[in-house]
């Protein structure tokens, strides 16, 4: 029997976690796009990487709100570091990473959790998103059309091959279990590259022999701008390096054939120089 002094610990079901460095621009739209949900068993997890602006006073000062909790790293690490450390201080059974340049709908954590629970083979749950200026307004919708349900070695396939990976596109993009976050062993944290690709690295390992599901509907809402991880390996001349970096791991670690990857090389060798101009020429 529990002693009659002893607090019960609640876990809530689903765990939104905002790894952030120097993000006083755009973190408190974030956070209160978690706190705006309809589904409210939730707790939201922001881990301040050592920030030199205003960005941990902007998170203490939502934590009055008792599902937010605030942490500070002593010193600033790598980036996907800082994800795996924000994980660690969570407790849902479920988990929504959200960089803190992106914000959600209403009804997106809602929308997640009720996809993902109609079948155990489903690990992994993404949506449309709209790209939006550091504003809010509007840029661009994604339209680009998905299966609602699919097999996540052919996503993991196509990955490899055209180095296309719109189902996982980038962390704030997806919803998963934490049992399944556990058993590929987190982020890799290693920085080649600014850890570009990591996530998606991640992500297909989650898929692997499971299936993913796709909302259709606009439930993330993206700002692009020129400080981003991404935007600075498209400004460089490291694209190319990053593609066949990413294809290696994906050999290594068996998700895809050595057939596969050869195959991947060849047709990336032709498509990646046009790729880096369009990149360069959108981030420039």
């Amino acid at each position: 029997m529990n002693d009659k002094n002893e607090v019960a610990i609640h876990e809530p079901t689903i765990s939104v976690m905002i790894p952030v460095l120097n993000g006083e621009a755009f973190l408190g739209r974030a956070i209160q796009s978690v706190l705006n949900q309809n589904f409210t068993d939730l707790e939201l997890v922001v881990v301040d990487n050592c920030s030199t602006d205003r960005t941990n006073e902007i998170a203490q000062s939502y934590s009055s709100d008792a599902r937010v909790k605030v942490f500070r790293n002593d010193s600033t690490v790598s980036m996907y570091s800082n994800f795996n450390t924000a994980f660690k201080h969570s407790s849902g059974r479920y988990l929504k990473f959200l960089c803190a340049d992106d914000y959600l709908a209403p009804h997106a954590l809602e929308n997640y959790l009720q996809a993902i629970e109609t079948s155990p083979e489903i690990s992994l749950v993404t949506a449309y998103a709209r790209v939006v200026d550091q504003d809010g307004s509007f840029v661009r919708d994604e339209r680009i059309k998905y299966a609602e349900t699919v097999s996540g070695n052919s996503v993991v396939f196509r990955s490899a091959l055209f180095m296309t990976n719109r189902y996982c596109n980038t962390p704030s993009h997806v919803f998963f279990r934490r049992s399944d976050f556990e058993r590929v062993g987190m982020f890799d944290e290693t920085d080649g590259f600014n850890g570009w690709g990591n996530d998606g690295f991640t992500f297909l390992k989650i898929i692997k022999d499971r299936k993913v599901s796709f909302i259709p509907q606009q439930l993330l809402f993206r700002e692009e701008h020129k400080s981003q991880a991404t935007a600075k390996i498209y400004r460089s001349n490291l694209l190319s390096k990053a593609h066949n970096l990413f294809r290696s791991k994906m050999l290594d670690c068996g998700l895809i054939s050595k057939t596969t990857y050869l195959a991947s090389k060849l047709i990336c060798s032709l498509s990646d120089p046009l790729l880096v101009w369009l990149k360069r020429m959108k981030y420039a």
